[in-house]
């Protein structure tokens, strides 16, 4: 590993290359594991949006806080959602992360999946009691209508 880095910055490359072993070795070095970027990103965040779901797991597994919001108020469920990582949001919910924490625009995760017409996110979010009638604060548009707008019929039949 290249030492050039901060520990930080070894954290989160390893975070993003899918990287266990060296993620484990960041975390046996008392690395803080919500340690965040200038983004706001944490390891959690970046394993979730590349979908490592082997980090995720080692990271929920060591204590990282799941439902922790980057910048843009989004969580790493969001972010798994958004790519349509399934086994991600699955390990995820698994060690209890919240379906309904919504974004600065109140934006939830069910909605992102909904946008993006990842219906077997859909389902999984369901099976976990996300609330279907959640609605924006911009202009109060719920999952529903944003899978209507988005013509995403199997989505539609889901909710």
């Amino acid at each position: 590993m290249d030492t050039s880095f901060s520990k930080e910055d070894r954290f989160y490359q390893a975070c993003s290359h899918g990287d266990s072993r060296a993620v484990r070795e960041c975390l046996h070095g008392k690395m803080c594991i919500n340690t965040r970027r200038s983004d706001g990103f944490t390891g959690l965040h970046i394993a979730s949006y590349c979908s490592h779901t082997n980090i995720v797991r080692i990271l929920s597994q060591n204590k990282a806080e799941i439902d922790l919001q980057d910048g843009n108020n989004e969580t790493a469920p969001t972010n798994a959602c958004q790519k349509g990582h399934k086994h991600v949001v699955k390990s995820l919910l698994e060690h209890t992360a919240n379906v309904d924490i919504n974004d600065e625009k109140g934006v939830t995760a069910l909605m992102i999946a909904c946008l993006n017409g990842h219906n077997h996110i859909v389902n999984l979010l369901l099976l976990h009691n996300a609330q279907i009638d959640k609605k924006t604060i911009v202009d109060e548009t719920t999952a529903l209508m944003i899978a209507c707008e988005k013509g995403h019929n199997h989505v539609i039949q889901s909710l």
